[in-house]
């Protein structure tokens, strides 16, 4: 699978309210993501037709044909153009209401790569979640961001983008799964909280609490939801933190087991080196080889100056 680094680029964010019926037949350059918060819209994508309701997300991909209609019914419909990875035509290309038959050459030669493709995530035309509101809260966002340039605006809008197609996709995975629709958004839920209590050694009936089901039960649904146990993923979650302290803080070991709530120094190392494979100060040592390093590098570029 492809890597890329996503640096955006939002062409136009936007509240839209349609009140006539209308009916748009086209491709795009670039990617547009129409969250439905209010009304029906019917969107045909390579001859399939969809009939979208309020919190239904339309993700529409260049090149892709698709139909935009609406009846009589008002439609209230929030959407952002952006491209991915911003490049020397972004700031240049502009929305199209065309077909790619009536397109001229130049015009053409604006697609934006369809980069998904590649990374393997696989989208449908229409995504519809349970978590919809999230994704509903960070396109508002955007959008205000978008419209009022309110200071380091571009950073800002870069940065909701990325969260807003990081929780479709999230979201949309997850209800892909084997697990109850019901519990998806406690999943969520449960996983938000294992992280900002990473410091903290959970315990499984603390987790089992915390969702609201049966110990048994949640290391099912856990399972079913991210392939692992409930306690492998918070150790994980844990040992990442451990080693952030580690590395970027100046805390003695001592201190680190004390953050993270173990009884004492010994205890902490044995769990780390168990988990781990290395032991805590092996990140240390680590750290502090590749910082010197880099100040040797950089008193040599001094004196070559």
């Amino acid at each position: 699978m492809n890597h890329y680094h996503f640096t955006p680029y939002i062409r136009l964010a936007m509240f839209d309210t349609i009140l006539n019926e209308f009916k748009m037949d086209r491709v795009i350059w670039d990617y547009e993501i129409i969250y439905i918060a209010e009304g029906k819209m019917l969107v045909t994508v390579n001859d399939i037709q969809y009939e979208c309701v309020e919190d239904d997300i339309i993700f529409l991909r260049p090149r892709v044909h698709h139909i935009l209609e609406s009846g009589y019914v008002k439609v209230v419909q929030p959407h952002v153009h952006f491209d991915f990875i911003e490049d020397e035509y972004s700031k240049s290309i502009y929305i199209p209401f065309i077909t790619e038959d009536k397109m001229t050459h130049t015009q053409k030669k604006w697609f934006r790569k369809d980069i998904l493709t590649e990374m393997n995530i696989d989208l449908p035309p229409v995504i519809r979640l349970t978590n919809s509101y999230i994704v509903k809260s960070i396109l508002y966002r955007l959008i205000d961001e978008f419209t009022y340039k309110y200071p380091y605006s571009e950073y800002m809008q870069r940065a909701l983008l990325i969260e807003l197609f990081t929780e479709i996709v999230r979201g949309y995975n997850l209800s892909t799964q084997n697990t109850p629709d019901k519990h998806i958004e406690s999943m969520n839920q449960l996983v938000k909280y294992i992280y900002s209590h990473a410091d903290e050694n959970l315990s499984l009936d603390d987790l089992a609490h915390i969702a609201n089901l049966s110990k048994w039960y949640l290391i099912k649904v856990f399972k079913n939801t991210f392939n692992q146990s409930p306690q492998k993923y918070m150790f994980g979650i844990r040992i990442k933190r451990a080693i952030q302290l580690i590395q970027f803080t100046n805390m003695s070991m001592k201190e680190i087991a004390i953050q993270m709530n173990f009884e004492n120094q010994q205890s902490f190392s044995r769990w780390f080196k168990n988990l781990d494979g290395h032991s805590p100060m092996f990140y240390r040592i680590r750290e502090n080889v590749k910082t010197l390093s880099i100040t040797k590098k950089n008193v040599a570029q001094i004196r070559q100056k």
